[in-house]
């Protein structure tokens, strides 16, 4: 397995290295190849008009290159606005689920009940919960 990371802003990249290798584990096929890029609310947005026809800047992208490569693009400044509604203290741990979220898709899965199950799983796995309100 093999996991790349870019980050076109200036911002500190949320989740590198050890946890970023755990969740590729958890979720991802083995022998997959990952590239992670951080970017900002421009990028996504045009990466999503662009790519997906849709003209918003969503908070993560999943791009499948094969059954065995693809690429999750995380929106840095969304990951901040979004943060509190996805119900997460830390940055880094909104960060984890989104890129659990992106990966599951990469994988194969869609939305739903199936999907659900798997991200609480994984996200039990690296040790991050939600806070409650």
């Amino acid at each position: 397995m093999q996991i790349s990371v870019a980050n076109s802003t200036k911002k500190a990249p949320p989740v590198t290295g050890r946890r970023l290798a755990c969740i590729a584990k958890i979720c991802l096929p083995s022998n997959y190849d990952l590239s992670v890029t951080y970017v900002g609310r421009t990028a996504a947005r045009r990466l999503n008009r662009e790519l997906r026809r849709k003209d918003y800047a969503t908070n993560i992208l999943s791009f499948s290159y094969g059954a065995r490569d693809g690429e999750l693009v995380l929106n840095l400044d969304r990951l901040a606005r979004d943060q509190r509604e996805l119900g997460f203290r830390t940055r880094t741990d909104a960060a984890t689920y989104l890129l659990v979220h992106g990966a599951l898709h990469l994988a194969g899965l869609p939305h739903g009940r199936k999907m659900d199950a798997r991200e609480e799983a994984a996200l039990l796995r690296l040790g991050v919960r939600r806070t409650i309100d």
